[in-house]
């Protein structure tokens, strides 16, 4: 990940805009493999990483682009119009690093983001639900 991004919100929403544009050919070639494996491809991944669109939640501080609530919806609108599972993992994606880069500790700061990078993540916010052991696996509940 190298962009950078501008401070003013304005221009900061058109450079995320043009992101969006920049990974559209990837993301789209990498559709039909997304539906079939129920997986984002590594290509399709790679171009959102490597746009910088997966820190549309992070601190500026980090390296991201800490965007306003509204270019973040506009954003994942904008790659969700182009490949709705893309749209869905860039929302996942931005969120979780979003999350560890406000809320960990400086000392995991320095670990998680080595070397000022931010890392590739997904995670979920708050979990709900049990586990329990069955014959041959787990039973889950929950939402």
């Amino acid at each position: 990940m190298t962009q950078k991004f501008p401070k003013d919100p304005a221009l900061k929403r058109q450079a995320l805009l043009d992101a969006v544009a920049s990974v559209k050919d990837t993301l789209i070639a990498g559709a039909a493999e997304a539906e079939a494996q129920a997986t984002l491809p590594k290509a399709s991944v790679d171009a959102l990483y490597d746009s910088g669109l997966l820190t549309l939640k992070l601190p500026e501080a980090l390296g991201g682009a800490e965007a306003d609530l509204i270019t973040q919806m506009e954003v994942i609108e904008a790659v969700s119009r182009i490949e709705p599972a893309a749209g869905w993992c860039l929302m996942i994606g931005a969120t979780s690093m979003g999350n560890m880069g406000a809320y960990l500790s400086d000392s995991a700061i320095e670990k998680v983001f080595v070397g000022g990078r931010p890392p590739k993540a997904a995670g979920v916010f708050a979990m709900g639900g049990k586990a329990r052991p069955v014959p041959g696996g787990y039973q889950l509940t929950g939402r």
